[in-house]
């Protein structure tokens, strides 16, 4: 397993705090964009 970065681990900390965004959408969307930090730039788009 590759250690994640400072970045990443942040954003994925902020993803997981985000209204509407549970455990199975956490999942999901890590899954969707690969990183954390592309889920949340995404997440606008996904959220109208």
């Amino acid at each position: 397993m590759t250690a994640l970065s400072e970045a990443e681990r942040f954003a994925r900390f902020r993803l997981a705090r985000t209204d509407r965004v549970g455990p199975v959408a956490f999942s999901q969307l890590l899954q969707r964009f690969g990183a954390a930090e592309r889920a949340l730039d995404a997440l606008p788009d996904l959220i109208r």
